[in-house]
């Protein structure tokens, strides 16, 4: 989502894109290009020119509960960086999202219809093997895809989307040989199969999936790194360079990654604790991180938003009149304003108004314009007294006898999120409206309550892939673990399963436009605005930066120090 899990600085996978040409820059505290559409930056530097040698230090903001990124509990966007060189995509992916196939994996993949299906035939690189020196074959394959096509419940899956348009998973002529065999047409089937199988043993059943990852075992993972030390009272992870791995020898010597909280990670780097951190939406951090010597501030364009999720399960907004009123009671250009002061970001460009598309992505429609669900303060009151609520003498409304009183669940130490609760706050007693804020311990707490869905409305992050519309059924579907506002639409279960086979770009779109105004109007989610990707990195870093679409670098094995 589908996947998700979305930790404190982000979260997985929402189906959007952005297009635009990729920059470089190696100026100090400058980024190659300060435009939101630059598809990434990452001071891309030749192989031979990267040194061998040195550490490489990042961060996480959340204790390590499990290995599993296929899990709701695990799959975030931080994890996904911490493992990323553990374990490498089988299609590789660039900031616009254009994908290569991984030759280190993958020897040819054709895709043809046969009989108004999709068939997919990979034939994988016979030195591709697990880190117990296990060839990855066929039967990887097969036992990720039943682990992950939601046929079994008892699997704790992130996302099923995808997986359960597979009909079938077989070998070949030989074990390197795999026939994946859609139910019909699926256009964006890369996504399936793009992060490559689990190994068998790994999710051979739901208890190994959901409980059997809580440590970290090499023999699950194939990549250019190893870890070699964890300590889980820090949680600290150490790795390097895999004696197994056949591909390009990676040129640095270490890399770790550690738990830092979220208000510590801007201190940590310009400590020198850090080599990288992902700045996002926070301009202290931004300040912080400009003005520590040695640092290059890299900007690109990336389908990552701030957003609140509705609870529509919790009692208090089950209606959605109340849904709507509390949409028009927020002034949303205010709170991006006060996010975004002190960064490079022009608020026209960050401005969202659609769950689906993003600004300036063909198919975005201003849905806030369109349906007239926007700031509108008296608006907000008179929808609230349409729906049966009165005005009390504490100048809050009220409905039988209980004061309209909404829990805003905080997560303390993260400075947008406090903000846009106060905020929120505020703003919402103008239309009589009481927020309760209700502080979250991320290190603790997080992101438990998002899954057990403790809270009214919470604040994060949502991060994007280059698959525009493939994850619909993660966010919004019914039943999904990564609904976390808990909302049906009577569109997105009609309408999903077409877009998800439509292979028509103008027809499917039009579905997903139809799928979009629904979600706006029934108040699923509502989109603050577009988050700037920012990174903070050693000026003499290559290879790793602001991702865009990618999100993580295209391989580790080319990331270094700049000779």
């Amino acid at each position: 989502m589908k996947k998700i899990l979305p930790l404190v600085a982000g979260a997985l996978v929402l189906a959007m894109g952005l297009t635009g040409c990729s920059t470089n820059s190696q100026d100090n505290n400058k980024g190659g290009n300060t435009a939101l559409g630059a598809a990434w930056d990452v001071n891309e530097t030749p192989r031979d020119k990267v040194k061998d040698g040195g550490e490489f230090h990042g961060s996480f903001g959340s204790e390590i509960q499990t290995w599993n990124l296929n899990t709701s509990m695990g799959n975030n966007q931080e994890m996904k960086m911490m493992q990323s060189p553990l374990s490498e995509y089988w299609y590789l992916e660039d900031g616009s999202g254009n994908h290569t196939m991984n030759k280190n994996f993958l020897d040819s993949v054709t895709d043809e219809m046969v009989d108004g299906k999709l068939v997919i035939t990979m034939k994988i690189n016979q030195k591709a093997t697990w880190n117990d020196g296990t060839p990855i074959s066929a039967d990887d394959w097969i036992a990720t895809v039943a682990a992950l096509n939601g046929e079994d419940e008892d699997f704790s899956v992130a996302s099923s989307d995808g997986w359960d348009q597979i009909e079938s998973v077989t070998q070949g002529e030989t074990p390197q040989d795999v026939i994946v065999t859609f139910k019909e047409a699926f256009p964006d089937w890369i996504n399936v199969i793009m992060n490559g199988p689990m190994r068998a043993e790994s999710c051979k059943d739901a208890d190994t999936f959901n409980d059997g990852w809580a440590e970290y075992n090499n023999a699950w993972y194939a990549g250019p790194y190893v870890v070699t030390n964890f300590v889980k009272s820090s949680n600290t992870v150490t790795m390097e360079r895999n004696p197994n791995w056949w591909g390009d020898k990676g040129k640095l010597d270490t890399i770790i990654f550690k738990y830092v909280s979220d208000d510590q990670t801007a201190t940590a780097f310009a400590n020198g604790e850090l080599d990288f951190i992902d700045i996002g939406p926070d301009p202290n951090r931004y300040a912080q991180a400009v003005g520590t010597p040695g640092t290059v501030i890299r900007q690109s364009g990336g389908p990552n938003y701030r957003h609140f999720t509705f609870n529509s399960a919790s009692p208090v907004l089950s209606d959605v009149a109340v849904r709507q009123a509390i949409v028009m009671g927020l002034d949303r250009d205010a709170i991006a304003e006060s996010d975004l002061a002190g960064l490079p970001i022009n608020l026209e460009d960050a401005r969202k108004n659609s769950n689906l598309y993003m600004q300036g992505q063909e198919g975005y429609v201003d849905l806030a314009e369109k349906t007239g669900i926007k700031y509108n303060p008296e608006g907000a009151k008179a929808k609230l007294e349409e729906a049966g609520y009165t005005m009390g003498a504490d100048g809050y409304y009220a409905k039988d006898g209980q004061t309209l009183t909404v829990r805003f669940a905080v997560l303390t130490g993260v400075s947008t999120s406090e903000n846009e609760g106060q905020l929120a706050q505020s703003q919402l007693k103008k239309i009589g409206v009481n927020i309760e804020l209700q502080p979250i311990n991320t290190a603790t707490d997080w992101p438990g309550v998002l899954v057990k869905h403790n809270f009214d409305i919470i604040a994060f992050s949502w991060m994007g892939t280059a698959f525009p519309l493939a994850n619909i059924g993660q966010l919004f579907g019914a039943g999904s673990a990564s609904n976390y506002a808990q909302l049906t639409t009577d569109a997105v279960q009609e309408l999903e399963p077409k877009v998800s086979t439509e292979i028509d770009p103008a027809k499917r779109m039009e579905l997903a436009q139809q799928i979009d105004e629904a979600l706006w109007t029934n108040v699923h989610t509502l989109p603050l605005y577009q988050r700037p990707a920012l990174a903070g990195v050693r000026a003499d870093l290559a290879n790793i930066g602001s991702f865009g679409l990618a999100q993580i670098p295209l391989n580790w094995e080319n990331v270094g120090y700049v000779a």
